[in-house]
């Protein structure tokens, strides 16, 4: 069973990225879009499967590794601990930022040893390797 992650921003000041909404019409409306400088948003993260959804977290301030850490400690692993298939769980990730420290890694590995599909992982574990040469051997 593979369990995906990921996040969305919402905008509370009712901003609206323009990059997923189009206007249709015959005449060009000639309007803009006001936004703020540093809009306020919220950023919304769950996990799904063919289980189901855990989550919903929100975050009202930026997402960074501590933060991502503390919900998958808290409130995503122990949610899923408990199936009797545990042990054959993967778990991706998107390739967010804070999603790819060797924190977030080091809490995976401890629960889901090497079953985690993420940007950057396997690259870790290269250079885990050449910077233990012993291991090599």
């Amino acid at each position: 069973m593979l369990w995906c992650s990921d996040e969305a921003h919402f905008h509370v000041d009712g901003y609206v990225n323009r990059q997923n909404w189009s206007i249709w019409g015959t005449e060009n409306p000639h309007f803009a879009i006001e936004k703020s400088l540093y809009p306020r948003r919220v950023t919304v993260w769950c996990a799904r499967s063919s289980r189901g959804i855990v989550g919903a977290n929100f975050f009202e301030q930026t997402v960074n590794s501590a933060r991502y850490v503390e919900a998958l400690r808290n409130q995503f692993i122990p949610a899923i601990q408990s199936e009797p298939d545990f042990e054959s769980m993967w778990f991706m990730q998107d390739g967010a930022t804070p999603n790819r420290t060797n924190e977030v890694f080091d809490l995976l590995e401890e629960d889901f040893n090497e079953r985690i599909v993420a940007l950057g992982y396997p690259i870790r574990k290269i250079w885990a390797l050449i910077a233990h040469p012993i291991l090599l051997t």
